[in-house]
């Protein structure tokens, strides 16, 4: 039970390795929608998620 509790960090850890990479070019995202074809900022900005998961 003690490891659990213990562990709460971990968590908060896991959570934002997962996030962060949907997370930091969402801001780019942003900026781009009103410059370009959304459909293919969306499949650019997803497939740019993946290496930086990878890292």
């Amino acid at each position: 039970m003690a490891i659990a509790g213990g562990a709460s960090w971990i968590v908060a850890f896991a959570a934002g390795v997962f996030v962060l990479p949907a997370a930091f070019p969402a801001g780019l995202g942003g900026e781009l929608a009103d410059r370009m074809d959304r459909a293919r900022l969306i499949r650019i900005l997803k497939m740019s998620e993946i290496p930086i998961a990878c890292c």
